[in-house]
């Protein structure tokens, strides 16, 4: 007795994938060479050194500000802290 075939599957192709554009790239140029000089340096150093000075003495001061602004509340826990008899 003859058997029907089963129908072949067809198989999907896939979607089309778009194309990637294509940038161009700039050459990298190197930029001019500057020469800087000993005396360069030091006027840069010397500025940086001034500016850590002026930062670190900012940092002092505030310090300062909030040792004195805890400095009361401190010597009360103190005296709290001793008259407790252990």
């Amino acid at each position: 007795m003859p058997t029907a075939k089963a129908p072949a599957k067809r198989t999907r192709k896939a979607p089309a994938k778009p194309k990637a554009k294509v940038t161009r790239v700039k050459a990298l140029r190197r930029p001019a060479k500057t020469v800087l000089t000993l005396n360069h340096y030091k006027r840069d150093f010397e500025s940086r050194v001034k500016i850590h000075n002026y930062e670190v003495n900012a940092l002092l001061q505030d310090i300062t500000k909030g040792w004195e602004l805890v400095k009361p509340y401190h010597t009360e826990l103190v005296k709290r802290v001793k008259a407790i008899n252990f």
